[in-house]
């Protein structure tokens, strides 16, 4: 698990190969979470993910799946998922389920509803609701290219991003 996916620790090389940068929180997070100290949040706040927040799960790669979807947000809107508000406010929005992010095609019109959908599953709020692994965010990708339907959202899911259909 990385623990900080954001725009600044994914780079592009000169033959369009994706690479993740600043691997330090992945190799040592729990070095700055002992066991039973919960009152340190490990993360970059516009892309953490809710259970980074709350800091009493194990983490797995659905952490990064959701910080994925908030950068990926960020990449294809111009505008971070909580934009104009201070770091402690941006946390309590990631965990709040009345708080979500504007539709993302509001921004950018090019945005199809598939895509718009993808992000909507990778930011779900509780974990259990959201993709469970890279293999499922590549597989509902694969779909969207292939024109065709993504599954419903679990029943009762909240994401941080509120859809216009």
């Amino acid at each position: 698990v990385h623990c900080d996916i954001k725009p600044d620790n994914i780079m592009v090389d000169r033959d369009g190969t994706i690479k993740v940068m600043d691997l330090g929180l992945c190799l040592s997070t729990a070095a700055f979470r002992p066991a039973g100290q919960l009152d340190e949040v490990v993360g970059t706040p516009a892309y953490i993910s809710p259970e980074q927040v709350f800091g009493d799960v194990e983490l797995d790669c659905r952490a990064d799946i959701y910080s994925l979807g908030a950068t990926l947000y960020h990449l294809v809107t111009g505008r971070m998922l909580f934009p104009l508000m201070s770091n402690d406010d941006i946390l309590r929005a990631h965990v709040d389920p009345e708080k979500r992010a504007p539709d993302p095609r509001r921004f950018a019109s090019g945005i199809s509803g598939r895509f718009a959908r993808l992000l909507e599953g990778m930011l779900i709020k509780d974990r259990d609701g959201r993709y469970h692994t890279r293999d499922d965010v590549y597989a509902a990708a694969q779909t969207i290219d292939a024109n065709g339907d993504l599954p419903p959202l679990p029943e009762g899911a909240i994401s941080s991003i509120r859809l216009d259909f």
